[in-house]
């Protein structure tokens, strides 16, 4: 995520996500809630990442 906000966002390129099952299921509704939880990661990620700038100032490079 930090390297979203490194680069003003996702243009001009774009992201790719890709959700996977812990197991092997082919229930509609079992992918619904990976994809629901994968983005829930990546929005937790955001924030955490704004709240990292909030408090420094800055990013940090790892």
């Amino acid at each position: 995520m930090s390297s979203v906000v490194k680069n003003d966002g996702l243009a001009p390129g774009g992201f790719n996500f890709d959700a996977k099952l812990r197991r092997e299921s082919t229930d509609v509704e079992d992918l619904f809630i990976a994809h629901i939880s994968g983005m829930d990661t990546m929005a937790r990620g955001l924030r955490n990442v704004a709240k990292l700038i909030e408090v420094t100032g800055d990013i940090i490079s790892s």
